[in-house]
């Protein structure tokens, strides 16, 4: 598939620009082999300890990549926004198996290209590699610099970070987001105790900031702009 074809799938003028420019000197050969995928909320594109077979493009929506072995529950190390490429980090790590699960937190749009044929082309296309470089730096770092300031964090902070983290997943309907997520989840996530989580929860629900129901977490807009308020003014705990 040629890449003018798959512009109109695009979700804004700068993706369209970082994939023109990305594949800019990609040969019509590679470019035959690229497919454009429509995938539903909730597919498994990688899974976790198998192969890397196919690398994708996100041209729309979004995708989680879990760590599926760090806790009890997969631990979701970070969510893929248009244009970032996932499926070849075990080439540059020279991994013979994917370390993490990738799954599609909203209905996604994305270009694949078989891995052997990525990989040939990229480790021959400068412009490529060097762009390809610089996402993953960009990642890592954002990556780490969050860890860093996470450990820092008391746990209540923490969990505001993880609930708002997955109000980003899910849409509001009738004025509000219910969270699917576990609370033996978030404990495993925020590195305390299922009985820290509930004290956290029930506080927060006395507080208003959060609603519940059958045990279920509802956040409306007005109490997910308090929770950034709080998030972002919290100092780290020493």
């Amino acid at each position: 598939m040629k890449i003018k074809d798959c512009l109109t799938y695009c979700s804004s003028q700068e993706v369209s620009h970082k994939i023109v420019d990305f594949f800019k000197q990609c040969p019509a050969r590679v470019q035959d082999c690229l497919n454009m995928n429509r995938i539903s909320k909730g597919k498994i594109l990688i899974h976790c300890n198998t192969p890397p077979h196919t690398v994708y493009f996100l041209l729309k929506g979004r995708l989680q990549i879990f760590d599926e072995d760090a806790t009890e529950f997969p631990l979701c190390l970070f969510e893929a926004s248009p244009f970032e490429i996932v499926g070849d980090y075990e080439m540059f790590s020279k991994g013979e198996y994917s370390i993490s699960t990738v799954i599609a937190c909203t209905d996604c749009i994305c270009l694949s290209l078989p891995a052997g044929i990525y990989r040939t082309w990229i480790s021959s296309d400068a412009h490529a590699l060097f762009l390809r470089t610089q996402m993953l730096m960009k990642q890592l770092s954002k990556q780490v610099s969050f860890e860093r300031r996470f450990l820092y964090m008391d746990y209540e902070t923490r969990c505001l970070h993880l609930l708002l983290t997955e109000c980003r997943c899910h849409k509001a309907v009738n004025g509000q987001i219910r969270l699917p997520v576990k609370r033996e989840e978030l404990a495993a996530k925020a590195g305390c105790s299922l009985r820290t989580i509930n004290r956290i929860i029930e506080n927060l629900k006395n507080r208003g900031l959060i609603n519940l129901c059958q045990g279920k977490i509802q956040i409306s807009r007005s109490q997910q702009e308090n929770l950034l308020s709080m998030a972002s003014s919290s100092p780290p705990a020493y």
